[in-house]
């Protein structure tokens, strides 16, 4: 009879703590699948809102095939921005060609971003040379377009949260905006989640799951009180 009940508790044992690596695994799994689902779905809401390609070709054209054009609206960001006029592109080569930064000016105008900015990327940031004043003055200009960028989308009633990925640190440390260090290089970027709430089926599913813990969770009781109760 000894051996019965030991072998009784030490299998609902075993099956208990089976149960739960499991129940553990499936948690970890569905985590996985619901942030995934999240990201993307947060990608193709955030996307809809703030990326029309449409307009992004048609204004682009314009800027390479329209010289009136391409030149008003370099004046035009000179009037807006005075001494913090980029005086250099944004990502890339050709300091004297304006049209990547004008395209994002055009667009955040109308509450829009170019599709490569509207990524988890975003736009990246080189950081400056802290013993160069022009650096760091170039430095201030770009993150300051950037912020005026997310302010136009607030403005055309865009909900945004701006934050920065620090590119000293690999992999990129996220960090709130106020968290960001002056001369930093990294990324500016903007953040697209949306919470995922468990179905009727998923809420039964793991209500089931704690029903059956607690069912062994009895079984044991039972089997240590009569075990208990054999040797007093």
């Amino acid at each position: 009879m000894f051996e019965f009940f030991i072998a009784l508790f030490g299998g609902s044992f075993w099956g208990a703590k089976l149960h739960s690596e499991k129940k553990q695994l499936r948690t970890y799994d569905k985590k996985y699948a619901d942030s995934m689902a999240a990201y993307k779905s947060g990608l193709a809401k955030w996307e809809s809102q703030v990326v029309d390609l449409n307009l992004e070709n048609e204004l682009s054209r314009r800027l390479q095939e329209e010289p009136e054009f391409y030149a008003a609206t370099i004046q035009e960001m000179k009037d807006c921005f005075g001494d913090m006029f980029i005086d250099r592109i944004i990502n890339g080569y050709r300091a004297t060609d304006y049209s990547t930064t004008a395209l994002r000016y055009l667009l955040a105008k109308r509450g829009k971003l170019r599709l490569g900015d509207a990524g988890s990327y975003g736009i990246g940031i080189l950081g400056a040379q802290k013993d160069s004043t022009i650096d760091m003055h170039r430095w201030e200009k770009e993150v300051n377009f950037i912020k005026w960028i997310d302010l136009e989308l607030q403005k055309n009633g865009v909900d945004t949260e701006l934050k920065f990925r620090d590119g000293s640190t690999v992999p990129g440390v996220e960090k709130d905006l106020c968290e960001m260090q002056q001369y930093a290089g990294g990324a500016l970027y903007w953040t697209y989640t949306q919470e995922i709430q468990p179905t009727a089926e998923e809420e039964k599913e793991e209500s089931l799951r704690g029903m059956v813990g607690i069912f062994i969770l009895i079984i044991m009781i039972i089997a240590i009180v009569t075990i208990v109760k054999l040797f007093i």
